[in-house]
């Protein structure tokens, strides 16, 4: 009896070494039949890039990388390479930055409203990345203060079709600036003052 409990239980580990594989050489990792049968987590795609690389309002970044931050700053709307700005008042806080930046592509700037952009000690109102072009457009009002500064530092070309007073030292800097249809661009001989009205 003792002999036939052997052979039976030495048939039992058999038949379980061979249902276990035990001879192939398979390396276990941990994996589960769950494990292997999920459902990978989705991927959450990038974003596309923005037209422009970099945008910040004060400080604070709209745009960084190219990417869009998800900040936002009161009165100003950012979309497809075009930033509104819509009955603003602002005066520059930052102790260095201008009061807006861009870099990487060409900026339109829309203006809603009266809007006042004002900076002090020095600070730039408006500073573009090499090479970029500035257009302000609208049918509201914009007046642009610096002192100490140029009020607007861009290295590319300038075009306005807006209502637009601009003032600082000098009130702008860059390749060109021209007034769109309709409108008439003036500098002062100082080139302390620019302004853009329509053409009555």
């Amino acid at each position: 009896m003792k002999k036939f409990l052997a052979i039976v239980l030495a048939l039992c580990m058999t038949f379980a070494l061979a249902a276990c594989g035990g001879d192939n050489n398979e390396v276990n990792d941990g994996s589960t039949p769950t494990d292997l049968n999920a459902t990978p987590a989705p991927v959450t795609p990038t974003p596309d890039p923005e037209p422009i690389s970099e945008l910040s309002i004060n400080g604070a970044d709209l745009i960084k990388g190219g990417q869009l931050t998800g900040f936002g700053y009161r009165g100003f709307t950012y979309a497809d390479g075009t930033l509104t700005i819509d009955s603003v008042t602002v005066e520059s806080s930052s102790s260095s930055a201008p009061l807006i930046s861009f870099s990487g592509g060409d900026l339109e700037i829309v203006v809603v409203g009266d809007c006042s952009l004002t900076a002090s000690e020095g600070r730039l109102v408006i500073s573009g990345g090499e090479g970029d072009n500035l257009t302000i457009t609208g049918d509201g009002t914009l007046t642009i203060n610096a002192t100490g500064a140029a009020a607007i530092d861009v290295s590319g070309e300038v075009n306005v079709s807006c209502a637009l007073t601009v003032t600082g030292e000098p009130a702008c800097t860059s390749a060109s600036a021209a007034a769109g249809e309709g409108y008439t661009l003036t500098v002062s001989e100082d080139s302390a003052t620019l302004t853009v009205a329509a053409n009555a």
